[in-house]
């Protein structure tokens, strides 16, 4: 494709499509000014080809990927199809129906079309209302219904950014929760977005002032050379794994899950290769659950250094199913686990279970399923001495409100690949950190595609959350300890 076909294309497109790709396409957005302008010029004729794309390419790079990638992202198949692109196989490559994962564009540019797509018209401008009731308003967007314009503007002024190297969009989050909306996808694919940003920044802080002390060291400029690392780090020696397998579920709805079992014993293999303690639960009610965390969790005798808890069921947004149908929310299992007896274990949660019903875009029909169900029953709780909670790290299958898939007779996408990366450690003879493990596991499980239900073409994005201040590494892994 060249500027040619791009500008032939343009003159099919109608103005606020223009904005909208543009903006996915984008590089640098300190552009308000520039765009408002080739705005205002179209909207004072119409009837003469006002290019916008085309007068921004030579400042995007891979404008053409992106081009394709923003087409797919907004729908506009027609253009595809006449450029005679395949639509199934550019929503495999560009994965256009994720939000926070993108080919090209800039993921915080994807997050917000999403957003602007997802408003009402009413929606919208209780929203713009809102946002600026905290800044300014450039009065040359007023009665401008384009709301690209309005967050070029937000950026150019500082109130949010989405540059290449990360960005910041917490400043929305508060608009959206008094619309109502602080536990909808995109909010909580915003709250991800600004979570990973921050992590972002802490790590190259961190990095900057270990980069600087070991510029003073190596000058000359400190007398001590100490391995500051080996007192930051952790390295896991004396670990207990429970597995609690759900896998029949009688006289309740929810179907069995067979294939299960295969995730159980791939997660009591890896962990007995890392000289985990195992214990392995098959089919235990909700009572027998609390009764099993009560006990372990009242007393560490074996002063246990981490505590693995793998849950392997049905899911709920929030929670799992015990076999005798009762909801379990996660909270609940969190606040178990982060007792007084664990204080100084690192306590790591690994949930294999739906978190809702909605599919990611991504093996034979039959042969995956899901686990999940409809029911949404939030828990209620308070944390009370919170040095107790520190050292924790969750691990979910899936995001929430969406499914997680398992196959029928080999077990599940994410437990087999939260396996292998442990036991790559075998492989290369170093350990692995927690960190270095959940991105090599969320790498894995979201290259995965499969056909689900009626031919849905279904993904999956694992999910963490964690509360560790430090670097957190695994034993090695050797086949001979199972």
């Amino acid at each position: 494709m060249d500027k040619f076909v791009l500008e032939i294309i343009e003159n099919e497109l109608e103005i606020n499509e223009k904005i909208s790709i543009l903006f996915l396409m984008l590089d640098n957005y300190n552009c308000f000014d520039k765009l408002f302008n080739l705005y205002q010029n179209y909207k004072c004729d119409t009837n003469i080809n006002n290019y916008i794309i085309s007068e921004f390419i030579n400042d995007i790079t891979e404008w053409e990927d992106k081009f394709i990638e923003a087409l797919c992202i907004v729908k506009n198949y027609k253009v595809l199809i006449n450029l005679g692109e395949c639509i199934n196989n550019l929503q495999l490559k560009y994965l256009s129906r994720e939000t926070r994962i993108s080919y090209k564009i800039n993921i915080g540019a994807k997050i917000l079309h999403k957003l602007f797509d997802s408003f009402t018209t009413h929606d919208l401008e209780i929203f713009l209302n809102s946002v600026y009731k905290d800044i300014i308003k450039d009065e040359r967007l007023n009665n401008i219904n384009i709301i690209e314009l309005h967050a070029l503007y937000w950026i150019q002024i500082g109130y949010t950014s989405i540059s290449s190297g990360g960005g910041d969009l917490e400043k929305l989050l508060k608009h959206l929760k008094q619309q109502g909306q602080y536990d909808t996808p995109i909010y909580i694919d915003i709250e991800g977005y600004v979570r990973d940003n921050v992590k972002k920044n802490h790590f190259n802080n961190f990095k900057l002032q270990n980069d600087t002390q070991n510029n003073l060291n190596n000058a000359g400029n400190s007398q001590n050379s100490a391995d500051t690392s080996s007192e930051e780090d952790i390295f896991i020696k004396n670990g207990i794994c429970l597995i609690i397998n759900e896998v029949n579920f009688p006289h309740t709805e929810y179907e069995s899950r067979e294939s299960s079992r295969i995730d159980a014993l791939n997660l009591k293999k890896t962990f007995n290769g890392m000289k985990f303690e195992v214990e392995l639960y098959n089919d235990i009610a909700a009572g027998e659950i609390i009764e099993l965390l009560n006990k372990l969790t009242e007393i560490n005798s074996k002063n246990y250094d981490c505590l693995v808890l793998c849950i392997l069921s049905h899911g709920y947004p929030g929670g799992f199913i015990s076999v005798d149908g009762t909801e379990i929310s996660i909270d609940i299992i969190e606040q178990k686990i982060c007792s007084s007896a664990y204080k100084n274990a690192v306590k790591i949660l690994i949930v294999q279970a739906c978190q809702g019903q909605n599919t990611g875009l991504a093996m034979d029909p039959n042969n995956l399923a899901t686990d999940g169900i409809n029911k949404i029953q939030p828990s209620k709780r308070q944390l009370t001495n919170i040095d107790n909670y520190k050292l924790f790290f969750s691990f979910m299958s899936t995001m929430k409100h969406h499914i997680s898939i398992r196959h029928r007779t080999e077990g599940s996408w994410f437990i087999e690949d939260v396996c292998d990366v442990l036991r790559s450690q075998k492989s290369n003879g170093k350990n692995i950190s927690i960190d270095q493990w959940s991105r090599e596991v969320k790498k894995k499980v979201q290259s995965r595609r499969g056909y689900i239900g009626k031919g849905e073409l279904a993904g999956q994005l694992p999910e963490t959350r964690d509360r560790l201040a430090k670097e957190v590494f695994f034993p090695l892994y050797n086949e001979t300890n199972t």
